[in-house]
């Protein structure tokens, strides 16, 4: 033994980082009802972003992002999305919530997108 121990936990987040959003907060909950139209939903977890699945036809991903991002962030990931679209990889298709690419939630930005669920590769893909 060399006195260092490995960590079994990933370090911490900076506080700047700010809270993960809650389906608790009341702005969330709403917005969740409204996606939703009361079909089922579930937190899919991810460190940075609440990602809930919602069960409706077909499912989508509710994505709440932190407070410190910004629209041009959630704007140029969803630009990458659909450019990765006219690829051979397969990437979640942006779908509008109440008319607009994003919407603010209390003092975050949400949007929402299709839902892919994970599928094993096969042994002999790179």
């Amino acid at each position: 033994m060399t006195g260092v121990e490995a960590s079994t936990s990933p370090p911490g987040l900076p506080r700047w980082f700010g809270p993960r959003a809650s389906a608790d907060d009341s702005a969330v909950s709403a917005l969740i009802e409204r996606v939703a139209r009361g079909a089922g939903w579930a937190d899919i977890g991810g460190g940075f972003n609440l990602n809930l699945r919602i069960d409706v036809e077909p499912p989508v991903v509710l994505r709440v992002h932190r407070p410190w991002v910004r629209r041009g962030r959630v704007a140029g990931l969803r630009r990458l999305r659909e450019r990765l679209q006219r690829t051979h990889v397969r990437a979640a298709r942006p779908v509008r919530i109440a008319g607009f690419d994003v919407l603010r939630v209390a003092d975050r930005w949400a949007e929402l997108e299709e839902f892919i669920d994970h599928v094993q590769p096969r042994s002999d893909e790179d």
